[in-house]
């Protein structure tokens, strides 16, 4: 048994999708919002959600759910609510308690092998149309997304200058896919991203859902987007210290007693 439903069903505020991943999704013709004439904006989610990716909808729902505006008595710290492990036919305790709610999940699905695949052979430089798509394009005709064209790339004008367009979509791919099952901040560490979690960086990860009015203890910002945190703090990324774990004392010590020197790693 487990406890994601019950978390995703409880009473307490539930931390929803953020404004960065909810834009991260493409348009049905395979374009980022920034650049396609599909997209309809965020003034209302049936608009956001309108012309894309159905993976948004089957991870988000289609209701917004917030302080002021519950939706079955629950509300999201974003407005966002997460629905893509929710399973409406289990009632009572088995959907509320801790450690007892029994959905089936997979823990290992063949999306993140194709996603694997199609980014090794892209770093690699190997990549060819027939491995986009044996990979990438199964899981965009899954959302309903058209296929990804290795030489000829829709502009993304958020992608960042330091990665290939080709990377990028796939990184995107591999975001949007495997949304809340665990893998992002691995991924930014692998990638040496980790200051895509910083808000001076990445302005919308501490943003929410645009809202249409504002009601008590709801924080928004002039635009009416939600704000999650009362106070934004930015976070202080070191190269190489965060994208290494510190070594053990227990297990330094264990070769320092057999004679060997073992260095912690740099930072800690």
């Amino acid at each position: 048994m487990h406890s994601m439903t019950a978390y995703l069903n409880s009473t307490t505020p539930i931390s929803g999708a953020t404004k960065d991943l909810v834009e991260s999704y493409l348009c049905t013709d395979g374009k980022a919002i920034g650049t396609s004439p599909l997209y309809q904006g965020d003034a209302d989610l049936s608009k956001t959600l309108a012309n894309r990716d159905t993976r948004l909808t089957a991870s988000i729902g289609t209701t917004l759910a917030y302080r002021g505006n519950a939706v079955g008595g629950l509300i999201s710290s974003t407005g966002y609510l997460i629905t893509k492990y929710t399973n409406p036919a289990i009632t009572g305790n088995d959907r509320t308690q801790i450690n007892a709610n029994f959905t089936n999940a997979p823990l290992f699905w063949l999306a993140e092998v194709y996603l694997n695949y199609a980014e090794a052979a892209a770093e690699l430089g190997t990549i060819t149309q027939a491995d986009a798509d044996n990979t990438i394009n199964k899981l965009r005709a899954r959302g309903g997304v058209a296929a990804l064209n290795i030489s000829n790339i829709a502009a993304d004008p958020k992608k960042n200058a330091d990665v290939s367009a080709l990377l990028w979509e796939i990184r995107r791919e591999r975001r949007t896919e495997l949304a809340f099952d665990g893998f992002r901040y691995w991924d930014l560490r692998r990638w040496k991203k980790i200051d895509y979690l910083d808000y001076l960086v990445k302005p919308d990860i501490f943003k929410g859902a645009k809202v249409p009015a504002q009601t008590a203890g709801l924080i928004v910002d002039q635009n009416m987007y939600i704000q999650p945190y009362a106070t934004l703090t930015s976070r202080v990324v070191t190269a190489p210290k965060h994208y290494l774990d510190a070594i053990p004392t227990g297990q330094k010590t264990l070769y320092e007693l057999n004679g060997v020197t073992f260095p912690q790693n740099p930072g800690w």
